[in-house]
Parts: structure tokens; C-alpha cells; sequence
């Protein structure tokens, strides 16, 4: 049969509309208009659609896209991979920008749904102690729990990692010289001063309680004073694992003697720390432990694996 009429055949009729189709294009429908074919796309663009408007090929998009999928075993996978060998210019880059200073953060999140997530990226409003570090953080977002902090000149700090430094901040009398144990923070009642104590895991009555299973660099100084004949100083840092020690011993001897201590001990999650001293060589525990803010007794630590 043949068709008798106006050449070509509008869409109400049920033609295209158009004489010709371009090549390698893709056909739009325009309503009751002439189909329409849109430019040929170039070797690596991507067919990008548009509220209200034609698609077209392009390399950029301006909206958000996601791969998702329900089917158990199935992993997603984004690449980009270039494979060539040749030359050092053949470079793969995944790249976040945002517009400027006054931009948001350009960033990554990893999320276990209903569970945890964590974000990395450049913090673009942290102007001290350097311009815009880049952070790992527990959360959706940059700055508030930053648990590593990547600066420009090199430093990295982790503003989350337990540490906690305090000082015993008045002398505290007649505890010690005839074997008496001075437990720091407790015995006599006097509590320590903090200077800091990242994590909240220290207690001022001179209690340190690991967070996690861990290596842990504790250093403990104690400075006793008001000696007649001491002989003998032991102090220690007492864990829940171990208790570690170090000795002084001299001649019978009225001065003070300062005594320090340092170990990387091993302590599993709730396990606690505390220092004492005993000296011995009095005739009664009339020894005092020397306190003030020049820390001459003090006890910190931090974790360091």
C-alpha cells in the first residue's frame, strides 16, 4: 500500500517528521513535533539527562548519581583505571573539588548502614594551626569528631587518641619513709590537678583507665622531700597486668630525691593504671611527697599503639 500525502510523515500520522536522521545520534521524541536526533556523543561522554529538557552527551554532570543493588554476593565497583604504561602522564585521578576558600569540604564518606560512618576530606574551614588539613573523622562530617588531622607541613595529630597529663599541685606530709606506700592522687586526700586529659579516661584520684586494648607510654615522677636518713625509694606504675618498678638507694641522707619512671605497657580495654612510691631508712613514715605547679610529681601518658 502506498502512502499518498505530504512527505515526511508528521508524528500525528505516524511518521517521524523528518526527512532525514542523523548519524550515530539518538532519536528524541518531541510531543506531536518532528523526532529529533541529538549530536553524535564523543568516545568516552556519557548520555546525561536533564529536568524538562533533552538529554545530551556530555563528560560532566551536575547532578548527584548512585550505583545501588540488592542482591546478595553482588559487589559495586566504581574504577578508573588507565592502562597505560607508556609515559608518567597516563595518570588515574578520582577528584573532589568544591569552589574556593569559602566552599564547603571536598569529601568521602564510608557507611555501614544503621551502624557507622566515616568521612575523609580537606577541612576548608580550618585556618589554624594550618589552612585546610586533611581529616579523617567518625561521623558524617568534618571537625567535630576528628580522630586524625593531616596537615599541610607534615604534622599529624588525632585530637581523639587517649592522653592525659596531671600534677600533684600541694605537698602532701608524713606518708612515706618507713615503708609506707604514698598511692599518688589518693593517699592523704589530695587529688592531682589535670592539665589535660583527651578521652576522659583519668580520674584526678590518680586512676588512669585504658579505652581499648592497646600499647600504652606511661611516665610517672614523684620528688619526695623532708627525708632525715631515707635509704631507699621504690616507685611504680602498677597496671592490671604488671607492676613495673625502678629502685634508687643511696647512704642514709637528709635531701629531697626526685624519682622517675617511664614504660610502654601493655593494657587491654578497661584495664587501669595507677603510681606509688615507698621509701624506707625513717624511723616513721614522716616523709613528705613535694608538690606545686613546677611539676616536679606528675603522672601522664598516652596511647601509642
Amino acid at each position: 500500500m502506498a502512502y499518498i500525502g505530504a512527505k515526511p510523515v508528521n508524528v500525528p500520522n505516524g511518521g517521524t517528521g523528518a526527512a532525514t536522521l542523523t548519524n550515530h545520534g539518538v532519536l528524541l521524541g518531541q510531543a506531536t513535533g518532528a523526532i529529533v536526533a541529538t549530536a553524535v556523543g564523543t568516545t568516552g561522554t556519557l548520555f546525561r539527562g536533564g529536568t524538562g529538557v533533552d538529554p545530551l552527551f556530555s563528560n560532566t554532570s551536575p547532578g548527584s548519581f548512585s550505583f545501588s543493588a540488592n542482591n546478595v554476593g553482588t559487589v559495586l565497583a566504581v574504577t578508573v583505571n588507565n592502562s597505560n604504561n607508556t609515559n608518567t602522564a597516563s595518570h588515574a585521578v578520582v577528584s573532589s573539588t568544591v569552589g574556593g576558600s569559602a566552599g564547603g569540604d571536598p569529601l568521602q564518606q564510608f557507611i555501614v548502614t544503621g551502624v557507622t560512618t566515616w568521612t575523609m576530606g580537606i577541612d576548608n574551614s580550618v585556618t589554624t594551626p594550618e589552612d585546610d588539613p586533611f581529616v579523617i573523622a567518625s561521623g558524617t562530617s568534618l571537625g567535630t569528631n576528628n580522630v586524625m588531622v593531616l596537615n599541610g607541613s607534615g604534622t599529624i595529630t588525632t585530637p581523639l587518641q587517649s592522653a592525659f597529663l596531671a600534677y600533684l599541685g600541694t605537698t602532701v606530709p608524713n606518708v612515706t619513709g618507713n615503708s609506707g606506700v604514698y598511692t599518688l592522687g589518693t593517699t592523704g586526700g589530695t587529688a592531682l590537678t589535670e592539665i589535660f586529659d583527651q578521652h576522659n579516661d583519668f580520674n584526678t584520684n590518680g586512676t588512669y583507665t585504658c579505652p581499648v586494648t592497646s600499647r600504652v607510654d606511661l611516665r610517672a615522677a614523684i620528688t619526695v622531700t623532708g627525708t632525715t636518713a631515707a635509704t631507699s625509694f621504690t616507685l611504680n606504675i602498677v597496671t592490671s597486668n604488671r607492676t613495673y618498678s625502678t629502685i634508687f638507694t643511696r647512704s642514709a641522707l637528709a635531701a629531697d630525691q626526685s624519682n622517675y619512671l617511664s614504660v610502654i605497657a601493655d593494657m587491654d580495654a578497661a584495664d587501669t593504671a595507677t603510681v606509688n612510691i615507698v621509701v624506707t631508712g625513717e624511723a616513721g613514715n614522716t616523709d613528705d611527697i613535694l608538690g606545686g605547679s613546677t611539676l616536679v610529681t606528675y603522672f601522664c601518658g598516652a596511647i601509642v599503639a
